[in-house]
């Protein structure tokens, strides 16, 4: 990484050495680094709203619980409590 990094610096300060490099890419160091800010942000919201990320399964299975814990309770069937609990 350091050599990738050094290699990077080199090529930047040859480009800002060159006049008409300058002018045509001078300003791609920070387009790049203001895109980069840009999808961190945009990364928080992808991981929540993600289908596979663990917040979205323990949501359904929340969601999903719910529905079948009222049913089983509507259809009589004792649930698991502190009061029926046998050792």
């Amino acid at each position: 990484m350091a050599k990738q990094r050094q290699d990077e610096e080199q090529f930047k300060a040859r480009v800002m050495g060159n006049a008409q490099w300058k002018a045509a890419y001078g300003g791609a160091w920070e387009a790049i680094a203001e895109a980069e800010k840009k999808a961190a942000t945009r990364y928080r919201e992808q991981l929540f709203r993600s289908v596979n990320s663990q917040f979205a399964t323990v949501a359904m299975n929340l969601v999903q619980y719910v529905p079948k814990s009222r049913s089983r309770m509507a259809s009589g069937s004792r649930a698991i409590t502190s009061r029926n609990w046998t050792r």
